[in-house]
């Protein structure tokens, strides 16, 4: 497992509306490479994935994310590994989940970054179901909405029991 401690995993959940959740994917897939972190993403099945690294080639030709799809040589060496389901071979502690589906158990991963189409009734609801499933397995829960082009945080939550209510 990717995760290195005792810490319960944090859940962030965001809504995207002004940019697509692929733009989100790429901003944050960014801020954890800078920071040195490895990644995992999450696709729904084989075309998925490979529509997310191609994606990841093409979006921004002058900005190179490294990464690879799942099921290589070399996936532990790959900062950014897209697989279909969790992907951890890498190392990751951070999983970017895509695909709308729940990571079960949470715990193998310190941070879930899940996205909801804030435009889509069907998307927000079932973000919702995997909100409650996450909060009630203990997570720490963060919940970010898109204002004025910026990610605002609108509601952090420890984890139910955790006296920090």
């Amino acid at each position: 497992m990717a995760k290195r401690d005792n810490q319960p995993t944090r859940a962030r959940f965001y809504q995207v509306g002004l940019i697509s959740p692929q733009s989100a994917l790429l901003q944050l897939i960014g801020k954890a490479l800078q920071q040195g972190l490895p990644v995992g993403v999450a696709a729904g099945d084989p075309q998925h994935a490979q529509w997310l690294d191609d994606f990841l080639w093409k979006f921004e030709p002058d900005s190179f994310l490294p990464h690879g799809v799942a099921g290589g040589e070399f996936d532990a060496d790959q900062p950014v590994l897209i697989g279909v389901g969790p992907a951890d071979a890498n190392g990751a502690e951070l999983l970017m989940v895509m695909s709308g589906q729940v990571v079960d158990p949470p715990e193998q991963f310190a941070q879930i970054f899940d996205f909801a189409d804030g435009r889509d009734p069907q998307s927000l609801a079932a973000s919702r179901e995997r909100y409650r499933f996450y909060r009630e397995r203990g997570c720490v829960m963060e919940y970010w909405a898109q204002e004025s082009g910026r990610w605002v945080l609108k509601n952090n939550q420890s984890p139910p029991n955790s006296g920090d209510e």
